[in-house]
């Protein structure tokens, strides 16, 4: 489930074409952002509110990273390995620090990490990278973003793997549903709760989760999530599963799209009802910037093996964001830890109908493309491809080479999504103290992380699950042959769901398997 904006999307990242202020021979471009026009975007003139972005590192060993994440076989690191041989150089750190707090930059930064947040007024933040910062207006919303490209010192711009903030852009989406968008609906389908989606799917009581943690990555004040998990939690006969909230750059003024983390925290806990916890990295806002912090946290700390993320944005026109956020991705699985991200709702568009993009992050080579499926028939048990369910290639990022087997419609050499699926519609959820029913990939999602903390209840040394989930045998996943999202589904991996359903108790036993 995605929780949807009443904003079209026709394109996400803007920079105006105004010349970029003169900057020193000793500067160069920001790496990775390039000046992008929005069509329809007014230029109100020059900003003077705060502006916050996110500037991350470049691995100190680039070419070993890709080499060692390109070999399906790699080993798990700590912490402590990753930062040894692949994060970012003491000497690196101390530049940008250095540079940013001349620069009269806020700077937040865990020594080590790959990500700095700053933070500044305006016209403080347009000095620091040799542009100008305009608001604009666009889609009926006003941001900030530079007139040109930016530049940094020679010696930062150097170390910089990416910048997102400054360019700007419409905000990250969720992309809920309610309850009536569904291919079919016959008079014996209705909506169901925890109970009858594990009837359904023959889910067996054990393993549970027992030992294990998720964390759920989103934006919003959380306290009535709280309040509405234990609500759903004593509605089902569920274990109270521990819910904590980290505030990463403090605490939200607002309450922006419960829904969706109500149905993210409810449904991974209750697939999983021996968690130890589920944990919320909650961004200040649904800023691409403030995304970036979050994720890098959860990489940071690497407590939380399984992660999940109902929420993305349309990759070419999010250009920044990728740069920024793949670096982060990377050390995730280098460390492990999986990220499972909702595939999007809009089939083989983007968010508002945005043609033919991918959601991002769920593109990433590094995280696992989570689509969905629709329940046709209970009692028949007949389920097919939902017709929202994101699929297609990236456009930006190559396919990893635990891919190259996917077979089935699979073409070219770009990232292909979705990876597997499950039931996207019919979700009941406890919402602000009442009931809903909601659906969408964002409702798969968090149900797949719940199964993912079943797994490693049973193998705990297990890591980054992209080449186990292609090379177990296909035999524990319910192929889906009818379907259409733009593309049709059809026999062996397809564009709308991908491997398919994982048959939950053969899916259990072949990924936790050695």
């Amino acid at each position: 489930m995605f929780v949807r904006l009443a904003v079209p999307v026709a394109a996400l990242l803007l920079c105006a074409t105004a010349t970029s202020i003169a900057a020193p021979d000793s500067t160069s471009e920001v790496p990775g952002l390039a000046a992008q026009a929005l069509p329809g975007a007014q230029d109100l003139g020059p900003a003077s509110g705060q502006q916050r972005v996110a500037l991350t590192l470049r691995s100190q060993d680039e070419i070993g990273l890709q080499r060692f994440l390109a070999d399906p076989r790699h080993a798990t690191l700590s912490s402590a390995q990753y930062q040894a041989a692949f994060g970012p150089s003491p000497a690196a750190e101390r530049a940008v620090l250095d540079w940013a707090r001349g620069a009269g930059l806020e700077v937040a930064h865990r020594p080590g990490s790959q990500v700095f947040s700053l933070q500044a007024a305006a016209p403080v933040m347009a000095g620091a990278f040799h542009t100008s910062v305009h608001r604009f207006r666009v889609a009926g919303l006003e941001v900030l973003g530079s007139t040109g490209p930016g530049r940094l010192p020679r010696q930062v711009a150097a170390v910089t793997a990416g910048l997102v903030g400054l360019a700007a852009a419409l905000p990250a989406q969720t992309a809920l549903r309610l309850n009536g968008d569904r291919v079919a609906a016959p008079a014996d389908l209705h909506p169901m709760g925890p109970d009858e989606f594990a009837k359904f799917y023959a889910m067996p009581t054990t393993p549970t989760g027992k030992g294990q943690k998720i964390a759920v990555l989103g934006w919003t004040a959380m306290d009535g999530v709280v309040r509405d998990l234990a609500a759903f939690q004593d509605r089902y006969h569920l274990p109270r599963v521990p819910m904590t909230v980290d505030y990463v750059s403090g605490k939200p003024d607002s309450v922006n799209d419960q829904m969706e983390w109500d149905l993210d925290t409810q449904y991974a806990t209750a697939m999983a009802p021996g968690l130890d916890e589920i944990h919320v990295y909650a961004a200040r806002s649904n800023e691409n910037s403030d995304l970036t912090t979050a994720f890098g946290k959860w990489a940071d700390e690497n407590t939380y093996p399984v992660g999940s993320a109902s929420l993305g944005d349309c990759e070419q026109n999010a250009k920044d964001w990728v740069g920024a956020l793949e670096p982060v991705l990377r050390k995730a699985e280098a460390q492990g830890q999986t990220l499972l991200a909702a595939s999007g709702d809009d089939g083989t568009n983007c968010f508002g109908g945005v043609r033919d993009q991918r959601s991002y992050p769920a593109s990433s080579p590094h995280a696992i493309a989570v689509g969905g499926t629709e329940i046709t028939d209970i009692t028949g048990h007949k389920v097919t491809g939902w017709h929202g369910s994101g699929g297609g290639n990236s456009a930006l990022l190559d396919k990893p080479s635990w891919q190259d087997n996917a077979g089935g419609a699979f073409t070219g050499t770009k990232r292909g999504l979705p990876d597997l699926s499950f039931a996207a519609t019919n979700y009941k959820i406890i919402d602000n103290g009442g009931d809903n029913t909601v659906a969408g990939t964002s409702a798969s999602t968090p149900v797949v992380a719940g199964l993912l903390a079943r797994v490693r209840e049973k193998n705990p040394s297990l890591g980054f699950i992209g080449p186990k989930v292609y090379s177990v045998d296909r035999a524990v996943y319910t192929d889906i042959t009818t379907g259409n999202n733009g593309k049709a589904a059809g026999p062996g991996w397809d564009y709308v769901t991908g491997l398919g359903e994982p048959i939950v108790t053969r899916w259990l036993d072949a990924m936790a398997g050695s």
